[in-house]
């Protein structure tokens, strides 16, 4: 018969050894979750805004700030500077504070069939007073212009 500090080291080698493959088993399991996650994570695209932020300062014929109130305002997107036919339209009710208002574009017609590689120039009628010329080319934002490097376009 062995000691019963021979027991004890049998014992307890069982003991470790089954700890450590159970250890080994989990932790293998963790990096298996956790490698799961990490692709997870790298297959996933962020969501945008499909709106565009407008900002404006609406004066009179001297320059004046317009009267604080709400304003009818009809926003569109041409391809051309001048003449043309809309290829999108949208009108807002805005609310205009010493003659400033900002609006986001897109809010009522969505802009998800605008092809927005190309030069677009934004037209605004205010109060049905007639378009105000000349019409706002509109730029790129940083973030159109990271996606476009980003994504190994060679046009901005």
């Amino acid at each position: 018969m062995k000691s019963e500090k021979g027991q004890k080291n049998i014992l307890t080698r069982i003991f470790h050894r089954r700890t450590n493959s159970f250890l080994k088993r989990g932790f293998g399991v963790v990096v298996i979750a956790v490698s799961f996650q990490l692709l997870t994570f790298s297959s996933v695209q962020a969501a945008i805004n499909p709106q565009v932020n407008y900002q404006a300062k609406l004066t009179n014929n001297s320059g004046v700030a317009v009267t604080d109130g709400s304003y009818s305002i009809v926003f569109s997107l041409y391809t051309a500077a001048s003449g043309g036919t809309a290829i999108w339209t949208e009108t807002q009710s805005v609310t205009v504070a010493d003659g400033l208002f900002s609006t986001m574009l897109g809010t009522t017609t969505g802009l998800s069939n605008i092809n927005f590689n190309q030069t677009l120039y934004l037209g605004v009628n205010v109060a049905a007073d007639g378009e105000m010329t000349p019409r706002k080319v509109l730029g790129a934002v940083p973030a159109a212009m990271m996606a476009t490097a980003v994504s190994g376009s060679t046009t901005p």
